[in-house]
């Protein structure tokens, strides 16, 4: 191989490490713990991001609310969860329930919500999210205390 060719590789391969480390500082940062020490989480205001591996990304939604002093407030209104292709990483909507569907799971009127497999439940002041089985039979559940949603 001449030493231009091996160059241009080496520049190629430097670009494409530094594109990556971008990408990852971008999106992943290493916090401290108190139970288990540095760990790393996803950093796009999901509410698993302690769980890097999860098949299923767990968001609040929020519309903007114009308050008496003009100062712009962002308001929960719902809970969207993205299915994460696992060779992809690439997100995709599956469950989208707006406040009215939460309120009704939260007051006991609906038992869950549930569209494609995946399913959000509520219980004594908890939500969790099941996702279907994985290729191994796995099924993935996260769960997270209800402090921002109230009953009707």
């Amino acid at each position: 191989m001449s030493k231009k060719k091996l160059v241009g590789l080496l520049a190629v391969a430097a670009f494409s490490l530094n594109a990556v480390t971008v990408a990852f500082a971008q999106d992943f940062a290493w916090v401290d713990t108190e139970d288990y020490g540095r760990v790393l989480v996803i950093e796009d205001t999901r509410l698993n991001k302690f769980d890097v591996a999860a098949p299923v990304a767990i968001y609040y939604t929020y519309h903007s609310v114009v308050n008496d002093d003009a100062t712009v407030q962002e308001v929960p209104d719902g809970i969207e969860l993205l299915a994460i292709d696992p060779e992809t990483n690439q997100g995709h909507l599956v469950l989208a329930a707006d406040l009215t569907a939460l309120q009704s799971l939260i007051s006991g009127e609906v038992e869950t919500v549930a569209a494609g497999g995946y399913s959000l439940h509520y219980s004594s002041g908890y939500f969790w999210v099941t996702a279907p089985p994985d290729a191994e039979g796995k099924v993935y559940s996260f769960t997270w205390a209800n402090e921002t949603f109230a009953a009707g």
